[in-house]
């Protein structure tokens, strides 16, 4: 697994985000590495990454983590505990308040940012996707 750092660089470099951005409950499984959408096989990915990145959210949100699991990666599942993939949420609801509604979802790369409204902010929420269009992690930029 990559370490968070190197998560939080490579978001950063998919968004352009500032260098410091810090990213909370992500991970990224051995091996991942971020590429350009340049494919006509992989731009075609696009409405279905959204979709995908939608309904995972909608999961987490209802506190269906077991349906959230099914969108991942085989090898991010079988690293990613559901009682980890609880926490990190949980961690994600302590930092925002209560989960209200999605705002609106739009494709970076294989990044899908889905921007929520939460009880205390708006935020949004990174699910990073790899080639074949499964999740391998998701990711919320903390708020100063």
């Amino acid at each position: 697994m990559l370490m968070k750092s190197h998560l939080r660089s490579l978001v950063c470099r998919l968004l352009a985000l500032p260098s410091m951005a810090l990213l909370v409950g992500g991970m990224l499984p051995p091996g991942a590495v971020a590429t350009e959408l340049t494919t006509p096989a992989i731009v075609a990915q696009t409405a279905d990454i959204q979709t995908t990145a939608e309904q995972l959210v909608d999961a987490l949100a209802a506190g269906d983590i077991e349906s959230a699991r099914e969108f991942l990666n085989p090898v991010v599942k079988k690293d990613w505990s559901e009682s980890a993939m609880r926490q990190n949420w949980q961690d994600v609801l302590a930092m925002t308040g209560a989960f209200q509604n999605r705002l609106s979802s739009r494709v970076e790369n294989e990044v899908v940012i889905v921007t929520a409204q939460f009880e205390n902010q708006t935020n949004d929420i990174l699910v990073i996707f790899d080639e074949s269009g499964q999740v391998i992690g998701f990711d919320v930029p903390e708020m100063n």
